[in-house]
């Protein structure tokens, strides 16, 4: 495990958020409690992610706005799905944008 967290962080230190190294890390602890600790922290990135998206959906122009509220709306069912690697690629994702639109 030490090795594969030294190669990745060797790898993506540079190209991921603080949001999205802390995100990952706990996903890959999240086997030594069955991951419930991570499901409660994902549900909260969640609903922190749509939060700001939709604050920032007020502030921008009709396009941006129209293209956040799709993302804030597929986001609505994230809490029914299955922890993948999917949910887990999409979210990372949604931080980017998140983090971009917020600069």
């Amino acid at each position: 495990m030490k090795t594969f967290i030294e190669k990745f962080n060797k790898e993506y230190s540079e190209t991921l958020t603080e949001a999205q190294k802390d995100f990952l890390n706990r996903y890959i602890m999240s086997s030594k409690d069955d991951g419930v600790e991570f499901k409660m922290y994902l549900y909260g990135e969640i609903d922190r992610l749509k939060t700001t998206l939709q604050e920032k959906i007020s502030k921008a122009d009709q396009n941006t706005s129209t293209k956040l509220q799709k993302v804030v709306n597929k986001m609505t069912n994230y809490n029914e799905r299955k922890i993948n690697k999917s949910l887990i690629s999409e979210i990372m994702k949604i931080q980017s944008l998140t983090e971009e639109v917020c600069k």
